[in-house]
């Protein structure tokens, strides 16, 4: 769990361990599988993982890359693939 808020441009990490965590994918972490966006009211909160890729400055090839780890992580019924190596 990180926590980063959008101001409508840029996001912005409310803790600096967790900037540009999409970057992190590579690091053998584990993967995620979505980003949430958890707000105040319940109907407020939602599934933003597309757009907070959109936001991640990364290269087109790495957040392609980034969605195929993704995808493929939500598509792994053990969950091996969000544990760490």
């Amino acid at each position: 769990v990180w926590t980063e808020v959008f101001d409508g441009s840029n996001w912005i990490p409310l803790d600096q361990n967790c900037l540009h965590f999409a970057r992190r994918l590579n690091e053998g972490i584990g993967s995620w599988t979505h980003v949430l966006a958890i707000a105040d009211r319940c109907e407020d909160t939602e599934e933003v993982t597309e757009r907070y890729l959109q936001h991640s400055s990364g290269t087109e090839e790495e957040v392609s890359a980034w969605r195929q780890q993704i995808h493929t992580a939500r598509s792994d019924a053990s969950g091996a693939l969000t544990q760490s190596r």
